[in-house]
C-alpha cells in the first residue's frame, strides 16, 4: 500500500467500483456514497491506495441532533478492498482519518461493533441515540465536545439510497 490521503474528484469511479466489489449483493453503500459526493454533501473522505488503485474509503457525514442542528460527524461506510482486508488498512483509515478531523474538534458518531471501534476511541453512551440502533448496542461517540442527550441524524441521502437500493432489488 502507497499511503492514505484525501479523496478526490478523479477517485469517484474508483471508489464506486469499491464499494460495489466489498459490499457486494448489497448496492446501498455505492448509492449512498453517489448521492453524499455528487450533492458535495461529504464532511470528509479519503481513500488507501496501492499504486493507481484505490483499495480502502472511508467517508464521514454530518450528524444533526433532535432539532436538525449540527452535533458532529458520522463515520459512514468503510471499506477495504476483500484482497487487502485483515492487514490493517481499515484501521490505517480510521487512525489517519480522525487524526485529520480531530482538528475540527467535532463528535465523532459510528454505527459498528463496539469491540472493533473501542480501540480508536469510540464509547458506547446511553445519551447518544440512533434510530438504526434503538438498543443502543452499536451506536458509539467519540466525544471531542460536551454531550446533550439526543437521537442523531442523518443526512437525507441514507434513506434515499436505502429506497434506491430496495427499488434495484426488486
Amino acid at each position: 500500500m502507497q499511503g492514505i490521503r484525501r479523496a478526490k474528484y478523479k477517485d469517484y469511479a474508483g471508489v464506486q467500483t469499491l464499494l460495489n466489489t466489498t459490499f457486494k449483493p448489497s448496492t446501498f453503500e455505492e448509492k449512498l456514497v453517489g448521492l453524499l459526493w455528487l450533492r458535495e454533501k461529504l464532511y470528509a473522505h479519503f481513500v488507501a491506495v496501492d499504486g493507481a488503485e484505490i483499495i480502502g474509503y472511508i467517508a464521514y457525514t454530518i450528524a444533526l441532533n433532535s432539532k436538525d442542528e449540527f452535533a458532529g460527524i458520522h463515520l459512514a461506510p468503510l471499506a477495504v478492498s476483500p484482497k487487502y482486508q485483515k492487514k490493517g488498512i481499515g484501521a490505517e483509515l480510521i487512525t489517519t482519518s480522525l487524526a485529520e478531523v480531530a482538528e475540527d474538534r467535532v463528535n465523532v458518531y459510528v454505527l459498528g461493533e463496539p469491540e472493533y471501534y473501542s480501540q480508536f476511541g469510540f464509547k458506547l453512551d446511553p445519551s447518544q441515540r440512533s434510530e438504526f440502533d434503538p438498543e443502543g448496542r452499536a451506536f458509539q461517540v467519540l466525544a471531542n465536545n460536551s454531550l446533550e442527550p439526543t437521537e442523531l441524524q442523518y443526512e437525507p441521502e441514507f434513506l434515499e439510497a436505502k429506497g434506491l437500493s430496495a427499488l434495484a432489488v426488486n
